[in-house]
């Protein structure tokens, strides 16, 4: 850790740090036991998946405060359906596809 580090060496143990702002609640609160608004990941995975908490986490800048809220986890999970629905209809238009016969050359593309 740094203190460890910076205790035994005299110095930082590494050059920089990425690190991310607080995770807040829908109102901007600090996610708080007291307040009840405290946003469990396990019952998030287990109401909409480990996939729409990825996404959650992906989809936000780390260099600010986060806000999390159920409304903003059903937004990911519309927008993750979106997502794979795509995906899978990209992929079966692929069903029959053969590069031997089917590919188009460079040159025609246009």
């Amino acid at each position: 850790s740094l203190w460890t580090g910076v205790a035994a060496r005299g110095s930082a143990p590494y050059k920089t740090v990425v690190t991310h702002g607080f995770v807040l609640d829908n109102e901007g609160r600090k996610m708080s036991k007291s307040l009840g608004n405290v946003v469990d990941p396990g019952d998030v995975c287990k109401q909409f998946g480990a996939d729409i908490l990825r996404l959650w986490v992906a989809s936000s800048d780390f260099k600010n405060d986060v806000r999390i809220s159920q409304a903003l986890l059903k937004q990911m999970s519309e927008v993750y359906r979106k997502i794979r629905n795509t995906a899978r209809y990209m992929i079966s238009n692929l069903f029959d596809f053969d590069p031997a016969t089917d590919k188009v050359s460079y040159n025609e593309l246009t």
